[in-house]
């Protein structure tokens, strides 16, 4: 029996990835012979070992590579002499890096500006994203920006932001930021004046509130005098053992928004 002499053939399919999770079929063509062995190595012209993983058809997978490795197939027909295929490259990318943002904040609704800054990324700033969902599953606009800072202004509702690192054709996204939109403050209305006996009680009430209350009172005039009184932070506060007539109102507050006053009540 006469065996016709090995053929090496090519190999295609070899590609750049990135680093990690990939998978690339390699493809032996135009080759002769019986039995196969893939081998890779690390170097171009380093030591090349068997593939750990079989590697003994006509294709092999190269999967998630971490670093460029190179690839080759001893091919024997029979009893003649095996022959090598010239070695394939699979490099892989630096990995991109999405880094961090900072500057996140809580603002009032319309805030003039909030500035947020990118550090600790590998690669090059692709875009920026915002969304008023904290997953970015909807709602996100693609920002136009390649720089590693932005300016969020005048918004009106909570935003939260990200980058799009690339590196090569890796790419990643950055932590993501939050700029957190209180609504203004709304002092709301309290009830109406009432007249009692010295020395009784009487409850006020505040409504159309936006923010935290907080209750103050006077004895000087509607306009001026008010001071806090302590622990009066519901929505409701009793005047106990009234002498003489008092003022009250509500000063509401809403995160970085301006305080609000309610109407003036006396009692």
């Amino acid at each position: 029996t006469v065996n016709q002499p090995s053929v090496a053939g090519s190999i295609s399919g070899a590609t750049a990835v990135c680093p990690g999770t990939n998978s690339t079929l390699l493809t032996l063509s135009g080759a002769t012979g019986t039995t196969y062995q893939w081998q890779s190595a690390s170097t171009l012209n380093g030591t090349y070992s068997n593939v750990p993983s079989g590697g003994t058809g006509t294709t092999y997978t190269a999967a998630n590579l971490s670093t460029t490795t190179y690839y080759q197939v001893v091919v024997k027909n029979g009893v003649c002499a095996s022959v090598t295929t010239s070695p394939v490259t699979m490099t892989v990318y630096p990995a991109a890096v999405g880094g961090t943002i900072t500057g996140g904040d809580t603002v009032c609704v319309g805030a003039v500006y909030v500035t947020l800054n990118l550090s600790g990324y590998t690669g090059t700033v692709t875009r920026w994203e915002s969304s008023t969902v904290s997953d970015f599953s909807s709602n996100v606009t693609q920002i136009s920006n390649t720089t590693s800072s932005y300016t969020a202004s005048n918004l009106t509702q909570t935003t939260y932001y990200r980058v799009l690192v690339t590196n090569s054709s890796c790419t990643a996204y950055s932590t993501t930021a939050t700029v957190t939109v209180s609504s203004a403050a709304n002092g709301g209305t309290t009830s109406g004046n009432v007249t009692i006996c010295t020395g009784t009680n009487t409850t006020l009430s505040v409504s159309g509130v936006t923010g935290t209350i907080q209750w103050q009172s006077s004895t000087t005039s509607a306009a001026a005098g008010f001071t806090n009184i302590s622990a009066a932070t519901s929505a409701t506060y009793t005047a106990t053992n009234r002498t003489i007539k008092t003022y009250y109102r509500a000063v509401v507050t809403n995160g970085e928004c301006a305080a609000a006053n309610s109407s003036v009540d006396s009692v």
